[in-house]
């Protein structure tokens, strides 16, 4: 080729976002600062679902499971919420995703073993989806920073997916995915 000029543009797929973002910049794309938006959405949802277990659920497994999705989500949160305010993210106290609204108001009259079975679903479907998502932030992200958290939430969100579907098992849930 002639010159030394090179063109350089990548296609990001942004599963979280659900949308393709040409990026021809360095810094945070619309995708990034979505993907910090609706992880922070995410982990809200998982810690408020966890409370929900710790007081609903029946199987000692269960809550356990529950614990350690609050302590987990709450230091993801903890390290996306600084990013969030570099990349003028903001979303508020609590604040879930219409999505894992849906699981909450399906848990919120159940009890006991009706309450594990679905929260265990719920937990394996959601965790199946994040790791989708961290994965593909990880690999397309465009901030360095945003990049970096993806990689670090990448195991702990395997890890969970690997404890919620041996929970689907034990209690022999058909959670549709392998």
């Amino acid at each position: 080729m002639a010159g030394n000029r090179k063109w350089t543009a990548g296609i990001l797929v942004a599963v979280l976002a659900g949308a393709v973002t040409t990026a021809v910049a360095q810094g945070p794309s619309d995708a990034d600062k979505q993907f910090v938006r609706l992880a922070i959405e995410s982990n809200n949802a998982e810690i408020a679902a966890a409370h929900l277990a710790l007081g609903q659920a029946s199987g000692s497994d269960v809550k356990h499971f529950a614990q350690t999705m609050i302590q987990d989500h709450t230091l993801l949160n903890n390290q996306m919420k600084p990013l969030a305010q570099k990349l003028d993210v903001v979303v508020a106290p609590g604040q879930v995703d219409p999505k894992d609204q849906a699981l909450a108001a399906q848990l919120k009259d159940l009890r006991g073993m009706a309450f594990d079975l679905q929260y265990i679903a719920g937990m394996v479907q959601g965790h199946q989806a994040a790791l989708q998502q961290v994965q593909a932030e990880a690999t397309n992200g465009q901030d360095p920073a945003v990049k970096t958290a993806a990689q670090k939430a990448e195991p702990v969100i395997q890890k969970h997916l690997e404890m919620a579907q041996q929970l689907a098992s034990a209690h022999h849930i058909q959670t549709g995915k392998p």
